[in-house]
């Protein structure tokens, strides 16, 4: 019996098709079983880069939102030249979370030459 773990953020091959694992849950790893349930919502493309992402802070920024992309999201980006991103996921640059409100394709790779980056003024209010 072959057992799999996956990760979030992570591909992996079935025959000859490339799968991106996009969530999982409960948590961010998890070995797949009977009981296991897998969507496979979309068909992607690693070469697509982005070209729109919306980003909304998930706590209030602490300084202007062009500082924090020069300092944090712009050299993240660039070490990473494969740095693939979708609606609804979260992401982590430095000390700083947010939350892919929108994205133009649905999954692709962030090209900063070619993606529009957003980054949202407001942030989640508490419930």
């Amino acid at each position: 019996m072959r057992t799999r773990i996956l990760e979030k953020a992570s591909y992996f091959k079935i025959g000859d098709i490339e799968f991106y694992v996009a969530a999982c849950e409960p948590y961010d790893f998890g070995k797949v079983c009977a009981n296991t349930t897998l969507r496979c919502t979309q068909s992607v493309s690693k070469s697509d880069a982005l070209e729109r992402v919306n980003l909304v802070p998930l706590r209030r920024l602490d300084n202007s939102r062009t500082a924090i992309f020069e300092t944090a999201i712009k050299p993240i980006i660039e070490e990473r030249k494969e740095f693939y991103v979708h609606k609804n996921q979260v992401l982590e640059f430095d000390d700083y979370e947010f939350y892919v409100k929108y994205s133009r394709p649905f999954f692709g790779k962030i090209d900063l030459a070619n993606t529009d980056i957003k980054i949202d003024s407001s942030t989640p209010r508490p419930v």
